[in-house]
């Protein structure tokens, strides 16, 4: 009975590396095709990721539109989603809610864009006293080129002094 306790020990451990052997041959590094499976998968998954950069300018302008968003803590800029909050909440509510989820387009000359958004704001006052697109709303002088370039240009309005 002395050899009992022993032969139970070799034999776990031969049945454990038994097994181990036959779980190291299938890994990936010994399956071929393992390997071009999660290449194929690498590869789709970079073809397919988000561009950070476009990214963060999509969510920078979305805060720049909203600030209700932007101070929001699950979608705002210090949320717990990141730059990834204003596409989720563009997902889920700013669609139903008719709100813009592109990038603004920032003017070279802000001195003429001054004038520009003066003249267009006086020549639309709805457009002056929108939250989004006005005179007091986040957007700042932004404001009149953004809403003319989603929508002033299609409704037939005049850009320009």
């Amino acid at each position: 009975m002395k050899w009992l306790k022993p032969a139970v020990v070799f034999l776990v451990c031969c049945i454990s590396a038994i097994l181990w052997c036959i779980h190291a041959v299938q890994a990936p590094f010994f399956n071929e095709d393992t390997r071009r499976t999660e290449a194929y998968l690498r590869a789709m998954y970079d073809k397919l990721a988000p561009d950070l950069q476009q990214e963060r300018r999509l969510a920078k302008a979305y805060w720049r539109r909203y600030p209700d968003v932007r101070e929001n803590q699950l979608w705002g800029e210090d949320g717990v989603l990141g730059i990834k909050g204003p596409a989720d909440h563009y997902r889920n509510h700013g669609r139903q809610e008719g709100r813009i989820y592109t990038e603004i387009d920032w003017p070279e000359d802000i001195v003429q864009e001054k004038k520009l958004a003066q003249a267009y704001w006086d020549r639309y006052p709805d457009v002056a006293a929108s939250a989004v697109w006005g005179r007091r709303s986040s957007m700042g002088v932004l404001g009149p080129r953004d809403h003319y370039r989603l929508f002033g240009r299609m409704e037939g309005r005049h850009w320009g002094e």
